[in-house]
């Protein structure tokens, strides 16, 4: 956990779909201090599903998993079953002529921090803490960079939020394209975070 955030206990809700199974929503939430679910303590939450297609990319089968949720997951699905974009993600992420397409997208849909908690980098921790969980393996993130503080966002704010998620060197995200796609990152195989013990000491490791 990075020094300027030590102060917020992260946790994450996870819930499988009642009408799909083949979803899980999340709920990532960053309380002040204290491991504590009260409304006023949050300082910052995060919202998104992972979508297990175990297919390689969505299809129209896959369209009401995405039309279920908002949107902006609408948005996404029109990217990822496109084939030149698929063809982009893969420049992106370095997949080579061999290798599987996703089985599994992340779809990060919502982050909202408190302005009284902006500038300790938050909403990074926030994604990481998701995509280091969930975004491993054969799984695509996505997410499109998208201020909350008002309703009339400007293209200039957009980009500089896509500016300031591109600095993470943890979550490595890709921009999809920053003309025709503005705010749209992209990610894939985190690799995940497991507990290894050396006599009585313990530590995280990615081996």
């Amino acid at each position: 956990m990075d020094d300027e955030i030590e102060d917020f206990f992260i946790s994450t809700h996870v819930q499988r779909d009642h009408n799909f199974p083949e979803m899980l929503s999340l709920l990532v939430t960053a309380n002040y201090g204290e491991e504590t679910n009260e409304p006023d303590c949050v300082g910052g939450h995060l919202i998104a599903s992972l979508i297990t297609t175990l297919t390689g990319y969505p299809d129209e089968d896959h369209f009401g998993l995405f039309d279920s949720q908002s949107g902006h997951a609408v948005d996404a699905y029109e990217i990822l079953t496109n084939e030149k974009q698929q063809a982009r993600i893969r420049q992106l992420v370095g997949q080579h002529a061999l290798r599987e397409d996703p089985e599994a997208y992340l779809l990060i849909s919502d982050i909202k921090v408190k302005p009284e908690c902006r500038g300790n980098r938050l909403a990074l921790r926030l994604m990481r803490e998701a995509v280091n969980i969930f975004g491993y393996f054969d799984t695509l993130t996505i997410l499109r960079a998208h201020p909350t503080t008002n309703d009339d966002v400007t293209i200039d704010e957009v980009r500089k939020l896509t500016d300031y998620y591109l600095t993470d060197p943890h979550l490595q995200f890709k921009e999809l394209d920053r003309e025709n796609y503005v705010g749209w990152l992209v990610t894939r195989d985190r690799e995940p975070y497991f507990i290894e013990n050396y006599g009585d000491e313990s530590f995280y490791s990615k081996t």
